[in-house]
């Protein structure tokens, strides 16, 4: 994803929306590991977070993540703002607003 930040809805070859859906832990892996290195990249993010605002993986994408989206840089968030609230609104659904990311 270094090499290949953006999507290309074109090219046959990038699967990553059925990546995020079918082997969920090795998207979050390589989203987790770009994160911590700095990169933030934010088409690959749309996608995730599209694909995980379904309920099926608000929960689970919640607990992987509910921590590292306060971490993404300012720029980087503007572009994804609109995901990630219906990442939220979907996750608002499946988790106890006790969770204490709920709580910063």
């Amino acid at each position: 994803m270094e090499k290949y930040p953006t999507t290309d809805d074109f090219r046959e070859s990038d699967d990553w929306q059925e990546i995020c859906a079918k082997k969920f832990r090795l998207a979050a892996v390589a989203l987790i590991r770009l994160a911590r290195k700095g990169v933030w990249p934010v088409d690959r993010w749309r996608q995730a977070l599209q694909v995980w605002s379904n309920n099926e993986f608000a929960a689970r994408s919640w607990k992987w993540f509910g921590r590292i989206v306060y971490d993404i840089p300012d720029r980087e968030l503007k572009e994804i703002a609109h995901p990630i609230a219906w990442w939220l609104k979907a996750i608002s659904k499946t988790v106890s607003g006790e969770s204490e990311h709920f709580l910063v």
